[in-house]
């Protein structure tokens, strides 16, 4: 009898042993359970990028302007909007380099109502085998200048339509309605790395694992163009994947001009590192 008691309480412990062990291996996840957050992170970045490239090709000044880019300006016609064409290959015929040397290639093209930030001004973004890394990116964005807001700021409505980014391991569609409020740097138009923004609102994409997923500001983003590469320094975005309906929150750090990144899921946090 105690032989048998013996192994019977052994066989408990063995079995809940393992059980602890195996409750440790479902709480580690496998790359693809952070595939949504990576790839939301990616577009986010690079339709940011094409954001601050047209401002800086809109504010017409040489002092932000690359010789390897070639701006060309077409306001003669009565019946269409005045239209910039930014061309990354016209100078060189292989790309410029942009934030910290992402190669840019294909062209850029903006159609704009009015001078940038007066108020109802608009301005449609469209793109021509733009490329960056040679991946490349696809869709219609839309900024829309809407004043001063309750804190005096200037602020836009910022519309991507239908974005996708076609990369090595498959494509990013991407989509996002926000609000970009001008908090610093609007008196020195022309001096760009003292510009600072804040933005909230939503995006929803898929990923190139084919599953859907949304993302909403939990936590303003400021973006600051003192930043080389990376120039959302702080916020918090909740993301959900549609497919089984997990949320994730993803914190954006603490002020540091990097493009690290920590995504919580199930109380833990995973370090990533946003890039193109």
């Amino acid at each position: 009898m105690k032989m048998k008691k013996y192994f019977s309480i052994m066989n408990v412990f063995i079995f809940l042993l393992f059980s602890c062990e195996n409750d440790k291996i479902l709480e580690i996840p496998n790359t693809e359970n952070l595939q949504e957050a990576h790839d939301h992170l990616k577009a986010e970045q690079i339709f940011n990028h094409i954001n601050i490239l047209v401002e800086n090709a809109m504010l017409d000044n040489d002092q932000h302007k690359r010789s390897c880019v070639r701006y060309s300006y077409d306001t003669s016609s009565v019946d269409l909007l005045p239209i910039i064409i930014i061309d990354f290959d016209q100078s060189t015929g292989i790309g410029c380099p942009f934030f910290e040397n992402k190669i840019m290639t294909g062209k850029i093209i903006v159609s704009y109502s009015d001078i940038y930030a007066e108020e109802s001004s608009t301005a449609y973004i469209s793109f021509e085998n733009f490329k960056i890394n040679n991946e490349l990116v696809q869709g219609n964005v839309k900024i829309t200048c809407m004043g001063a807001n309750e804190n005096e700021n200037t602020y836009f409505n910022v519309e991507v339509t239908n974005g996708s980014i076609t990369t090595s391991n498959g494509i990013i569609n991407w989509e996002s309605n926000r609000t970009k409020e001008w908090i610093s740097g609007r008196s020195t138009k022309f001096e760009r790395t003292d510009d600072m923004y804040n933005i909230t609102g939503s995006s929803s994409g898929n990923s190139v694992n084919g599953n859907n997923f949304s993302v909403t500001i939990l936590e303003k983003l400021n973006v600051s163009l003192n930043c080389s590469s990376c120039t959302i320094t702080t916020g918090k975005s909740k993301i959900t994947i549609n497919n089984d309906n997990i949320s994730k929150e993803i914190n954006y750090g603490y002020n540091a001009c990097d493009c690290d990144a920590t995504i919580k899921l199930n109380d833990i946090d995973y370090s990533v590192v946003i890039n193109n």
